[in-house]
This record gives C-alpha cells, structure tokens and sequence, in this order.
C-alpha cells in the first residue's frame, strides 16, 4: 500500500499489519477499510491517515471488538457517517 504526496508527487509506503477484510469508497476520494482485528483504516489522498482500533489496555475505541464483516456509510451534505458491524454483532458508528 502506498499514497502519494501531492506537494512532492512521492510515494509514502505503509503495511498493513491485519488483513483487510471489508472495503468501500467514501466522499472526497476517502477509502474505508474494517479489518479481521475489528480496526479501521480510513485513507486520504490529501490528509493523513486516520486508524480506529483498541487502546494499549484493551479498551475498544471506536472499532469493532471482533473481526468487521460489514462497512456502509450514509452521506449527508459534506458529512459522512461510516457504520462498522463485526462478526459477533457490534455495529458502530464514526463521523468522518
């Protein structure tokens, strides 16, 4: 996985350290990614990205607490709402 730097037209490599699971395209040419680990990545072309997953002490923060199976998101106006659910039924809910 790679983005590029639109001020120098680089490229920034990344890993992913989970296998990607679910993916959808979001607004302004954001990609949502919900991975086996309950975590989610959203990637920008333009900002940096953004990774949802459970704290150092376990506490889950705004991801599933178990592998995502499903990723939709509701756009309203310049807003977008991205809804996760996992394998043991969690569905959440991140503003983007």
């Amino acid at each position: 996985m790679y983005s590029i730097n639109t001020k120098t037209y680089e490229r920034d490599y990344g890993q992913f350290v989970s296998k990607p699971i679910t993916a959808m395209k979001g607004i302004n040419d954001k990609i949502i990614l919900g991975f086996e680990d309950g975590s989610i990545d959203i990637i920008s072309l333009n900002t940096k990205t953004i990774h949802f997953n459970k704290s150092a002490n376990g506490k889950i923060r705004n991801c599933c607490p178990s592998k995502v199976i499903s990723i939709s998101g509701i756009e309203r106006d310049k807003d977008m709402k991205v809804v996760a659910s996992d394998d043991i039924g969690t569905i959440i809910v991140v503003s983007i």
